[in-house]
């Protein structure tokens, strides 16, 4: 969680997929392959891949890089 002077919270999460052929791979999870795109009854699209909680930068790309 980061934290800024307003004392606002915020929880940042990152995945990673690729999509080719038409099908979509979690690249922070590979056994989580052949990933479906959902729409919720509000219009929110849901992915079951990964989400990895980052609180900075380097975590970020440290995700990236595991998913390369």
């Amino acid at each position: 969680m980061w934290q800024t002077r307003f004392d606002k919270r915020y929880l940042i999460r990152c995945s990673y997929i690729e999509i080719y052929n038409e099908k979509i791979n979690d690249l922070l999870d590979k056994s989580n392959q052949g990933l479906t795109i959902r729409e919720d009854i509000k219009g929110n699209v849901l992915l079951d891949a990964r989400e990895a909680v980052v609180d900075n930068v380097d975590k970020v790309m440290e995700n990236m890089m595991q998913g390369q």
